[in-house]
């Protein structure tokens, strides 16, 4: 049977694996806030990165839903305006701030996933950006998947439109139904992820050649695709990029392959439809939902700085 998009639909083995009861938390999660905004700018706050991330992040918190999390922050460089926000709409105990000169995309990165290597305290775990908007309940329904699915390694909630928009995302995929939302398997995300503690561990390798200089999309390859042998990864590259590009094919499947340590197996990466989230950057927004006026909405809920 196919998927909508042409992907391959079969059936994996689902059974609720996580005793959510018998760990302290559901999720573990590491957010970086940098106070700079993207040179690519978002559909709102573009000039103004405080409020920008007070609406990121007040929607980080209204996606959380009923679940139990343990809050890892990361201010890189930021003033003290940031670390108030985010006591302002996180009053919980369950939290730990730190507090970096400017590290850099990298550098934040790297202390992200120093902290959920040594934190134990949930299955699951979330890397997460500060220019994400989450829809409510959004990263509940995150959650409550990776607990019915064992065999989703990795979520993010962005269903980027690349996905539709790009010949590199046009391979076989995995589809399954849960809670009303559609998972598929898919090549590559953003640096806003999900993971099984257990699979972060084993992939750390992986995950540490993105703070080395790594693409994002280098480091997803060698996670989802790993079983390509070193002449099909580079046909693949010759195809999407085009005969005219083959040289760079050829170079950028090179340069993939030699920065990738080994590992056991290749992962599944899951990404919702309908999105839960969305990356700001305006015209990269997830399709089928009036981001426009979520953010609006959003935005009245702000207190006057």
């Amino acid at each position: 049977m196919q998927t909508a998009d042409g992907g391959a639909h079969r059936s994996m083995n689902l059974s609720k694996d996580l005793d959510s009861n018998s760990l302290l938390y559901d999720l573990v999660v590491a957010y970086r806030i940098y106070p700079k905004v993207s040179p690519s700018p978002p559909a709102i706050y573009a000039d103004d990165k405080l409020g920008l991330a007070e609406l990121c992040f007040l929607s980080f918190v209204q996606a959380l839903g009923t679940l139990r999390v343990f809050l890892h922050v990361v201010l890189d460089g930021c003033p003290a305006a940031y670390e108030a926000m985010v006591k302002r709409h996180w009053q919980q105990r369950d939290v730990s701030v730190y507090r970096g000169n400017e590290l850099g995309n990298p550098g934040s990165y790297a202390c992200q996933l120093d902290l959920l290597v040594r934190d134990d305290r949930s299955q699951l775990v979330l890397v997460a950006e500060d220019d994400y908007f989450y829809l409510p309940s959004a990263i509940e329904s995150a959650v409550r998947f990776m607990q019915y699915c064992p065999e989703a390694d990795f979520v993010t909630p962005y269903d980027h439109p690349d996905y539709t928009e790009l010949a590199l995302h046009r391979c076989p995929t995995t589809e399954i139904q849960h809670a009303g939302i559609r998972w598929k398997t898919r090549l590559s995300t953003t640096m806003t992820f999900f993971s099984r503690r257990s699979t972060f561990l084993e992939a750390l390798p992986i995950l540490k050649t993105y703070a080395a200089g790594n693409s994002d999309l280098g480091m997803w390859i060698g996670l989802t695709r790993l079983r390509h042998p070193n002449r099909l990864l580079e046909f693949y590259w010759r195809r999407i990029l085009g005969e005219p590009f083959w040289a760079l094919g050829s170079r950028l499947a090179r340069e993939h392959l030699r920065t990738l340590p080994p590992l056991k197996r290749a992962y599944n990466l899951f990404a919702p439809t309908p999105s839960g989230a969305t990356h700001m950057v305006r015209g990269l927004e997830a399709q089928g939902i009036d981001w426009d006026n979520c953010f609006i909405v959003g935005a009245k809920q702000l207190d006057t700085r």
